[in-house]
Formats: structure tokens, C-alpha cells, sequence
């Protein structure tokens, strides 16, 4: 993708913040294939390409390796070593390390820590491959990773007709108490509001393969099935319990950013009967919206600008 130094196409002042939010659009002569890194929730970007971001939800993932004898071996060896030094340098004030064997044969393990001033840390194995025969388990720690409580039959109790197959679990931005586990097989969510203590099984009527939490509402979840053919995206507004459309034919969508938008701000890229987009933005979880710009191929929320990007035939120009 070609274009000349960017301009501001146009600005606009937030009547409710008092801040300027500048939208910029890029025309491009032809659809390139580049090395994207998006993280818009929804379909990735074609023609909008920015430097690499982690998604900094805490959340890690880690799969498994099966060593050889020998290997494994040495490993032990090396790690005893360098733990053995570690705590000579630093005068006997090294890395606390605690091991707790969780004797569960999964290949993959997802660790979430809930954060500064917290001892609790959440658990979640799975099969790589998930199908209806698979099966997660959850264990949590409150004394920081010194011992763990498997969760699990605790959570598959809250769905008597259907033992849960959790894909993946979400922390809330706003209370780190709460998580969602999501069933991505069944279509179902587990929540907790109190690290884990009580739960509580929903049916969701989508597949939730994409869940993003509000940064300021802890009751208020955006869910998406990223594969539905319809592109529809639903929000709950009591912590999964319950889900309402907020619209179909959705290509991205996005949170949007303070102090340029309000706390409710949402904005939705819509694909279009002609193969353009056209975005709009609701600071009502859509009771009323505002069109944003229409006829274009991308869109993206980046911090406190927006960026777009729209086919124009025989130039190549950013205006």
C-alpha cells in the first residue's frame, strides 16, 4: 500500500469531553496483501498495518513439551544450578519459588494472575483440539501458587444438562474479582464475581469465541462469534447472565478510548451491501447512533486517533 505523507482528512471536537479526535483516511489504488498486526476485535484489517502490540490482559498460555530422559535431566540440573546462584548474588534475597503439581494431563495450561495486592491466581487446562468428548478443568490458588483447588465439579454443578468445555476465561478490567470461562462447543459462559468462590452457567445464542469487557461497568460484556456468517455482535448487560443483539454484519468493533470518547463509547464497522464499510459510533450501547464516515475498507481505533482507509481509482493519496 502506496500513499502519500499523511493529512488529516477531517477533526471533530467531542462536544461531551472538550477533546479533538482526528480521523485520518488513506486512499489506496489497489488491496495489497501485507504483514498485519490488528488486534481489532472482529475481522482482521487488510490494509491498515501498525506496529506489533501485546494484548496486555495478564493472560498467558503454555503448552507443553514432553523432553527426553536425558534432556529433562539436565533441565533439572541447569535450573537447580541457576537457582543455587541466583540467590547467592542477590545475598539470599532471590525469586521465591513454589511448586505444586497439579497431576493433570493436559497439553495446555492458560495462567492468569489477578493482579498487584492479589494472592489469587486462576488455572485453566485444556486439549489443544476441542470437541464435545474433550474436557477443561479449572484450579485457583489464593496463596499465591503455593496450592491449588480444582474448581471444576464446583462449575460443571451450574450446568446439570451439559458438562462445560471451556475454551479460554476473561478478566474483567473493572473488577478484578470476575471472569468469565467461555464454552465455546456448547455455547455456553461460567462466571464468578468473587474470585471463584460461587459460579454461575448461562446459555449464550452465539458461539463466544471473542468476549471484551467493559474498562469502567464490571456488568457489561461485548460477545462475538467470530465465524458466524451473520456477524453479529450481542452485549450483556449483567455479566453474561443474559445477551442482546446490538447489530449484524459486523466487521470490527471496538471500545472506545477516554478521554476522546465517553465511558459507553462503542464503535461498529458495518459491512455494506456494495463491499464497503461504513462505521458508526453510540454512546447508548446503540439506542441512538452517529455515522462516523461510510464508503471504505478498514477501520481501527488507535489510541486517540481513527484511521481508515478507502479505494480511489487512479491515485494514491492521503487526504
Amino acid at each position: 500500500m502506496m500513499t502519500s505523507p499523511v493529512q488529516t482528512q477531517r477533526s471533530s471536537r467531542n462536544m461531551a469531553t472538550g477533546f479533538l479526535r482526528i480521523l485520518f483516511l488513506v486512499h489506496i489504488l489497489s488491496l495489497l496483501s501485507v504483514s498485519v498486526h490488528s488486534f481489532r476485535p472482529g475481522s482482521r484489517s487488510k490494509t491498515l498495518n501498525f506496529p506489533h502490540q501485546e494484548i496486555n490482559d495478564g493472560i498467558k498460555r503454555i503448552r507443553r513439551s514432553i523432553p527426553t530422559e536425558n534432556a529433562a535431566s539436565s533441565s533439572r540440573s541447569r535450573t537447580a544450578r541457576q537457582a543455587e546462584s541466583s540467590a547467592d548474588d542477590s545475598g539470599g534475597h532471590g525469586i521465591q519459588v513454589t511448586k505444586f503439581d497439579l497431576n493433570d494431563p493436559h497439553p495446555e495450561l492458560i495462567v492468569h494472575w489477578a493482579g498487584k495486592g492479589s494472592d489469587v491466581i486462576l488455572c485453566l487446562t485444556r486439549d489443544i483440539t476441542q470437541t464435545t468428548h474433550s474436557a477443561s478443568y479449572v484450579y485457583i490458588s489464593e496463596d499465591y501458587g503455593a496450592t491449588f483447588t480444582n474448581k471444576s465439579s464446583t462449575m460443571f454443578n451450574t450446568s446439570p444438562n451439559q458438562r462445560p468445555v471451556y475454551d479460554r476465561f476473561y478478566s474483567s478490567k473493572a473488577d478484578e474479582r470476575r471472569y468469565l470461562f467461555t464454552d465455546v462447543v456448547n455455547s455456553l459462559v461460567t462466571s464468578t464475581e468473587d474470585f471463584g468462590n460461587s459460579f454461575s452457567t448461562f446459555d449464550v445464542p452465539f458461539k463466544p469465541t471473542s468476549i471484551y469487557t467493559h474498562a469502567v461497568n464490571p456488568d457489561i460484556v461485548l460477545g462475538m462469534d467470530e465465524n458466524d456468517d451473520l456477524k453479529r455482535l450481542y452485549i450483556s448487560m449483567n455479566f453474561g447472565g443474559t445477551w442482546g443483539l446490538v447489530e449484524q454484519d459486523v466487521k470490527s468493533f471496538s471500545w472506545g478510548v477516554e478521554p476522546w470518547d465517553r465511558t459507553d463509547t462503542i464503535y461498529v464497522e458495518r459491512l455494506e451491501v456494495d463491499g464497503t464499510s461504513s462505521v458508526s459510533k453510540s454512546d447508548d450501547f446503540y439506542e441512538s447512533r452517529e455515522v462516523v464516515i461510510t464508503g471504505i475498507k478498514d477501520f481501527e481505533v488507535r489510541d486517540d486517533y481513527l484511521f481508515a482507509t478507502r479505494e480511489k481509482a487512479g491515485t494514491v493519496s492521503a487526504l
